[in-house]
């Protein structure tokens, strides 16, 4: 399936035809994705005209695509970017993997974002830490400033995040599920299965200490069992949610029982793409 387009910039008409078509959501693997005007503009600015026709006549199967700002994203380690914002709002957690996957991104899994945090948080405390944009630039102290606050100050409006972490209660425990992978029918794979171990299972509200969270947390990059308390809300991991940050005027935390179905303005997703040298 193909979808022939002058450029990517269609006038009303051809977006509104666009948006009638159920055929373009499928065969970008967006099947369960309602495409409207703006998931479709948002598709927009994530990708070029050439590389979403890419992906179409591949059916799926996208190539790495190339980084056309490199100060909107950040070295995470050896293997993978980070964004510094967030993609896709108001869609479900389900939808917000099929819309990164569209452009071979894909959402971070809590270690990664404890990483990720961690990279921020030193960038600010230390003095001689340095971050990185993809470029090898360094990240001014004012934007590293910017992303700590979208994530965890106290104020309005609403801001949060889903990350790619789905529980699973079996015979033997729970279960975290990461590395989602997009499959041909639309469903999500997960790509890695881990008994959670040395994990605080207790809800606390509040709260968890943000610090000692960020510099120390448990393998699967959730809090220990042994955490001191703090001003972090946090709810621990339940059957068949899924993990996600937000902050507000009541204060901030890390949620591990939100319902995947949950689709909010205010709710978006970082992107990881793997580097490419």
């Amino acid at each position: 399936f193909m979808v022939k387009m002058k450029e990517w910039k269609p006038n009303d008409d051809e977006l509104d035809e666009i948006i009638g078509s159920m055929a373009v959501a499928r065969a970008i693997g967006l099947g369960h994705v309602r495409p409207d005007r703006n998931s479709f503009n948002e598709i927009n600015q994530y990708l070029s005209n050439n590389e979403i026709n890419q992906y179409l006549s591949k059916n799926g199967q996208g190539n790495v695509i190339t980084i056309n700002d490199p100060k909107q994203w950040i070295i995470l380690n050896e293997q993978s970017l980070i964004s510094t914002d967030k993609f896709f709002h108001n869609n479900n957690w389900f939808d917000m993997h099929r819309l990164l996957q569209l452009g071979n991104r894909f959402m971070p899994t809590l270690l990664e974002s404890n990483q990720f945090d961690q990279l921020v948080y030193n960038g600010i405390d230390k003095k001689h830490f340095k971050v990185h944009y993809s470029d090898g630039t360094q990240v001014p102290i004012e934007e590293l400033r910017r992303i700590f606050n979208e994530r965890y100050e106290v104020r309005s409006p609403w801001r949060a995040e889903y990350l790619d972490a789905k529980f699973k209660q079996r015979e033997d425990g729970l279960y975290l599920l990461t590395n989602h992978i997009v499959q041909q029918n639309g469903s999500l794979k997960p790509q890695t299965e881990e008994l959670l171990e040395d994990t605080l299972m207790k809800y606390r509200s509040p709260g968890i200490n943000l610090k000692e969270w960020i510099k120390d947390p448990n393998k699967h990059g959730l809090p220990k069992s042994n955490i001191s308390r703090g001003s972090l809300y946090y709810m621990c991991p339940e059957d068949e949610k899924v993990a996600g940050l937000d902050a507000e005027f009541a204060g901030f935390g890390l949620y591990c029982n939100w319902f995947p179905s949950g689709s909010y303005g205010g709710l978006g997703a970082r992107a990881k793409i793997l580097r490419t040298n």
